[in-house]
């Protein structure tokens, strides 16, 4: 698992928290296994997004059944990606600091309070 953690900012005297960005395989094998087995939508019919032998492999099946095969075919695709996957998330991560201390400030000013906690997380995922 990958993380890349920055230190806190100050900004007039208040901490501003960081977006710390993590990948998680295991996060990353239960989105695929709840695309596959979820009614819920959100509005997008996310089975279609799988490809057809996942689906297959995941529909109608336990959880525990399937966590670690889901996780070991994950792990070859990060290894054969991991070169694009990184190249993404290293822009991604350059677009959001671009933006992070604008975006605490407008969300205490939009909801009265002061961001307290440190570190945000924030789960990369190679969901298709």
């Amino acid at each position: 698992m990958e993380m890349i953690q920055a230190s806190v900012m100050r900004l007039q005297g208040v901490d501003m928290p960081k977006v710390v960005f993590k990948t998680d395989i295991e996060r990353d094998a239960k989105n695929h296994y709840d695309a596959a087995n979820s009614d819920l939508h959100w509005g997008s019919d996310f089975t279609k997004a799988l490809r057809s032998d996942v689906l297959k492999r995941l529909r109608g099946k336990k959880w525990t059944d399937v966590r670690k095969e889901t996780v070991e075919m994950l792990k070859r695709g990060y290894s054969k990606d991991i070169g694009k996957f990184k190249k993404k998330l290293n822009q991604i991560k350059k677009s959001w600091r671009k933006i992070e201390k604008e975006y605490f400030e407008k969300l205490a000013k939009l909801t009265k309070h002061k961001i307290y906690k440190k570190t945000r997380a924030v789960f990369n995922c190679v969901f298709p």
